[in-house]
């Protein structure tokens, strides 16, 4: 009898699949808890905060008033003793004779600070001494000695960014979870005739590829070499991992400084919490973890610098040789640099009601090695190899279900760094008819086959 409720499936060589719904849900979780805290947070800073400063900025008039006492104000919230110095001022309210006399401090008006706080503030006004204060001349009553606090203005772009994350983060979830991987990994040409015509409206029509279901090339050949014909795009740009990772970092060290500043609060007037203090140890934890990440990123984005690749021709074609140029800059001792042609194949097939996506490597050679070499500041590190097409290589294919992508990929290990590798797609084309070689359907077994479905 099937299970209703699948969190693990069959494992099928090194990756294990999984229910699509359950990686939707964990995503959608994930934004929404910082969605959530993102929209309580501000909401509560603005309205405990943000408002009365910004009254107190806008709507208040400086005066003059003289200290006639103070004292500690005490107040429990949230089983937690809390406390806000209060003075007692008298001030002069220009338009009237008599003089006005309240307890007052901050615009917000609440019990934020510990006690040593609370002293310290209270410390620097002198009972008979005369300072600076600001009262609405609508409401008189109403005079506050400090106007705006720093801190919830930094806590609240804090908690505005997290709002944007989550949210951004629910949205893309929500398309994501809509389009079904045969829709998002479909070429143009199996859209419906109603969607090809509002994308040829709105982009011009490309030329006609001879090969159906093949790839084109425009986006691997837009961009000239230097040395020789074209330069190979790179998958992923090390600078937006570098943003990214450094984004998710400061996000979440953010919070947990907000949390072990009020650990700390807690522990400084007499209250520690082992459950505050155990509950904070995984936050801790995966804070470091994120930026021992963004280290490792950022030793790999500033030291290994930029890598190029170009080629003398494209698309490939099997059985025919391409010379390559290799470009690597950045200062460091390089122990092995290797350039892998690589072959993945890309499957979406049905399990039953369930949809599954699965990445196998079907071919990789190594075209290019060397080891034990150095990198100085400002050179230029650059080779020139040939590399030989497979003559039975099956072609680059873009279909509904299925994919065949080409790659050089360059991998290098660096002393005292981590490992990289970075990608360059590249389209290997079916054998031209003047070459001899036969067409892959009509030849013997290709060089890749399709991943065990």
């Amino acid at each position: 009898m099937p299970r209703r409720i699948r969190l693990f499936e069959k494992k099928r060589g090194k990756r294990r699949t999984g229910p699509p719904w359950a990686g939707h849900i964990g995503e959608a979780v994930f934004y929404a808890f910082f969605l959530i805290v993102g929209l309580i947070g501000s909401t509560y800073l603005i309205t405990s905060f943000i408002l009365p400063e910004l009254r107190a900025n806008q709507y208040c008039i400086e005066s003059t008033c003289r200290v006639l006492n103070k004292r500690l104000g005490r107040q429990v919230q949230l089983g937690e003793l809390r406390y806000r110095p209060e003075i007692q001022i008298e001030y002069k309210v220009h338009d009237r004779t008599e003089a006005e006399s309240t307890w007052t401090y901050d615009a917000a008006n609440r019990y934020q600070f510990n006690q040593s706080d609370a002293e310290a503030i209270l410390d620097q006004f002198q009972v008979g001494k005369s300072y600076r204060c600001w009262y609405d001349p609508l409401n008189p009553a109403y005079v506050v000695l400090i106007r705006y606090h720093w801190l919830p203005w930094g806590i609240l772009i804090v908690a505005i960014l997290f709002a944007i994350f989550g949210g951004a983060g629910l949205a893309y979830s929500w398309i994501h979870s809509r389009t079904s991987p045969e829709r998002r990994l479909s070429p143009p040409a199996a859209r419906t005739p109603k969607e090809s015509a509002h994308a040829h409206a709105r982009h011009p029509k490309p030329e006609p590829i001879t090969y159906p279901a093949v790839p084109s090339v425009d986006n691997i050949i837009n961009s000239p070499g230097t040395q020789l014909a074209y330069r190979l795009p790179i998958d992923a740009y090390p600078g937006w991992r570098l943003f990214g990772i450094g984004s998710a970092a400061a996000l979440w060290n953010a919070v947990v400084g907000l949390l072990i500043y009020h650990l700390i609060s807690r522990f400084r007037v007499g209250l520690p919490s082992l459950l505050w203090t155990a509950t904070l140890v995984p936050f801790v934890v995966v804070g470091i973890g994120l930026i021992i990440a963004w280290i490792r990123q950022l030793l790999l984005t500033t030291s290994v610098s930029v890598t190029r690749v170009e080629v003398e021709d494209h698309p490939f074609r099997p059985g025919e040789t391409y010379e390559i140029s290799l470009t690597q800059t950045g200062r460091m001792k390089i122990n092995l640099l290797e350039v892998l042609l690589i072959c993945d194949e890309r499957a979406t097939y049905h399990q039953g009601t369930d949809i599954r996506r699965a990445t196998e490597r079907v071919f990789e050679q190594i075209v290019f090695q060397k080891d034990q070499f150095e990198i100085g500041p400002g050179e230029t590190h650059e080779e020139h190899f040939e590399l030989i097409v497979p003559s039975q290589a099956m072609h680059s294919l873009s279909a509904n279900h299925n994919e065949v992508l080409w790659a050089l990929m360059v991998r290098g290990k660096v002393h005292h760094l981590p490992d990289f590798e970075r990608r360059f797609p590249i389209c290997v084309y079916p054998p031209a008819p003047s070459t001899g070689i036969m067409p892959f359907s009509q030849s013997s077994p290709p060089a890749v086959s399709r991943p065990n479905a």
